[in-house]
């Protein structure tokens, strides 16, 4: 961090400035709580297998036999990684809804009072209708087909150990401009610490 220099983190304030010690200490809070957010339970092991995953699945990336309905093929394999499924399982992009979803099987419906809707109205409804099932679909198939990604998005969407977003988030924060992320993060484990360790005191 020596050739770190302050600067405006427009999320927090136009007038005053970021400073590097704020990062550092951070990540000395995260130092502190990082064993109680980072053991692995004995039914969470498995999540924890390093996969092979191409991070950037959209529909220009994938190309489908229309007669067939079958992937021929997936391109723009440079950017892929190997790590545990946990850091990488989430909903891709191009089946994922704008806004987040309760994940599960309850299934989304029109708003109340789509008839009385105008024209115009009704399709913005619908388009976003049907874009909460594409991604419901995605999870039903998901859970059939792939059901450890899908184990492993639903932990993820809870606040049992590990917890990836803290980790995901203090790595680089500095240099990716993601303070305030890293910042969120730590304040959530907080808010949700008796959750996560009813038996012990928040270190932070």
């Amino acid at each position: 961090m020596q050739y770190a220099k302050p600067r405006m983190n427009y999320y927090r304030s136009n007038t005053d400035f970021e400073m590097p010690t704020e990062y550092i200490d951070l990540i000395e809070k995260y130092l502190r709580i990082v064993p109680h957010i980072t053991h692995c339970e004995p039914d969470t092991a498995d999540l924890l297998q390093p996969t092979l995953w191409h991070s950037d699945l959209h529909f220009n990336n994938i190309y489908v036999d229309l007669d067939t309905e079958t992937i021929t093929d997936i391109i723009d394999w440079q950017n892929i990684t190997v790590a545990p499924l946990l850091l990488q399982a989430k909903i891709p992009r191009m089946a994922r809804h704008i806004s987040p979803l309760p994940l599960g099987w309850v299934m989304p419906e029109k708003p109340e009072g789509y008839e009385t809707f105008s024209q115009k109205d009704k399709l913005r409804a619908d388009k976003l209708y049907e874009s909460a099932l594409c991604q419901k679909y995605y999870e039903v198939c998901t859970a059939k087909m792939n059901p450890r990604h899908y184990a492993a998005i639903i932990h993820n969407d809870t606040w049992k150990s590990p917890l990836i977003l803290p980790l995901k988030s203090i790595s680089g924060a500095w240099s990716s401009r993601e303070v305030f992320r890293s910042r969120s993060s730590l304040t959530e484990v907080v808010d949700h610490w008796a959750e996560m360790q009813p038996a012990a005191d928040c270190l932070i």
